[in-house]
């Protein structure tokens, strides 16, 4: 049976979806699960215009709605994780989404792990994720204004009774909160920091994950760190990347 982890911020623009999609894609390919990856994000869909499926015909807007069966509208993305993607369109953003929890229900029957791309608010897309997960991971930024957020998001799980792994601070910047302050105001366990790094853009525009585009970089180390972590086990970096490290190649 899967493990059912939502990856939330209420604030955009902190990562969430790029985290999400990373945070999957290494769980498939580099530890070897099962792995499907929801976008739940119904009114801002974007999981799709990352991984290249945004023209995707079929989406989980027609299988909320009665139109489609689930296994119809699964997509096998190159990275080699399972990728059930929501519609871009505007007319499609108000999908009721009260057969979210029957969805996943059915997906765990055949995964490892389904991972929710949630909507950046506490509002009902939220609420609904928060009936349908199992546990839950935060993403914020260094910035007040996020952390402020992401307490919120702390909050309303505890309130739906939702297992927090912990937070990920995305995007760490030098004049932000430290670490130790993050983890003060949020009361997290802080699983991980992802460092800045423009390249990722280049990997949304190739449709692929940094972890696959991008395999020796500090961020996609991390990444699988933190994937480690989640499994409860140690990652250790290969020589060879700690050898490209010391070289500055990465």
């Amino acid at each position: 049976m899967a493990r059912v982890i939502g990856i939330f911020s209420s604030k955009g623009g902190v990562g969430k979806t790029t985290l999400a999609i990373n945070l999957a894609a290494s769980m498939s390919y580099d530890f070897g699960k099962k792995v499907c990856l929801v976008d739940t994000n119904l009114s801002c869909a974007s999981l799709g215009i990352h991984l290249g499926l945004h023209l995707n015909p079929t989406n989980i807007n027609m299988v909320l709605r009665g139109e489609s069966d689930l296994d119809e509208v699964l997509v096998r993305h190159p990275s080699g994780m399972t990728v059930l993607p929501a519609s871009i369109q505007l007319k499609e953003s108000l999908t009721e989404q009260s057969k979210l929890p029957e969805i996943i229900k059915d997906l765990k029957k055949d995964y490892d792990f389904v991972f929710l791309d949630t909507a950046p608010t506490v509002g009902n897309e939220t609420l609904w994720a928060m009936h349908t997960v199992d546990e839950g991971i935060i993403v914020t930024d260094s910035t007040m204004p996020s952390l402020v957020e992401a307490i919120k998001i702390s909050k309303m799980a505890e309130k739906y009774r939702v297992r927090i792994l912990g937070v990920i601070v995305n995007k760490n910047m030098k004049k932000g909160l430290t670490l130790d302050e993050i983890s003060y105001f949020t009361r997290l366990n802080l699983l991980g920091e992802l460092p800045m790094d423009q390249r990722v853009n280049d990997s949304i525009r190739h449709h692929m994950p940094a972890v696959h585009n991008l395999p020796r970089s500090k961020i996609s180390q991390e990444i699988r760190r933190i994937s480690a972590s989640i499994l409860g086990q140690e990652y250790n970096v290969p020589l060879v990347e700690k050898f490209f490290n010391l070289l500055g190649v990465n």
